[in-house]
């Protein structure tokens, strides 16, 4: 390396600095993307729970994707699925949490559905019971590979 002339080698470690920043910069831009559209899942369910809880349905055919929805009485056993004949989206532990008082949130794979899935788990307003709505992440996981593809692409030639 000392043999190489003073213009090749601070050019080189430039170079190496910029590679560092801007691969510094496409990690936190990737986050915050990741955050905010989990976020957007999460504000989603938060207001179809509350629309479970005040008419005991959901709209489950939102246009940003489908949603699952299920109504467990305090012992656990399942009252209402949207849709019909699912199986329980969540175990005892979780519904146990939620009949305590805590909303669970949960990333999970749910049996006969493809993808991960974005999971609630609240006690219902009326007291009786808990509520569970899950969404999948597919639209999330796709925006976030796009992403990903696209700062692999850009930030080199950056």
């Amino acid at each position: 390396m000392s043999r190489l002339p003073i213009r090749v080698r601070l050019t080189l470690g430039f170079a190496a600095a910029m590679a560092v920043v801007l691969a510094a910069v496409g990690l936190f831009v990737y986050q915050r993307v990741a955050r905010e559209l989990l976020g957007s899942v999460d504000q989603t369910l938060i207001g179809q729970a509350r629309e479970e809880s005040s008419s005991g349905k959901v709209d489950t055919d939102t246009g940003s994707g489908r949603t699952l929805a299920q109504r467990f009485d305090p012992q656990g056993r399942m009252r209402n699925s949207q849709p019909s004949g699912q199986p329980p989206l969540v175990g005892r532990q979780v519904l146990a949490e939620a009949n305590a008082g805590q909303r669970v949130w949960l990333n999970s794979r749910l049996p006969g559905r493809k993808g991960e899935w974005r999971v609630l788990a609240q006690p219902a307003s009326s007291g009786s019971g808990v509520a569970v709505l899950a969404r999948s992440l597919a639209a999330r996981n796709e925006s976030l590979d796009h992403l990903r593809h696209e700062l692999f692409i850009f930030l080199p030639l950056a």
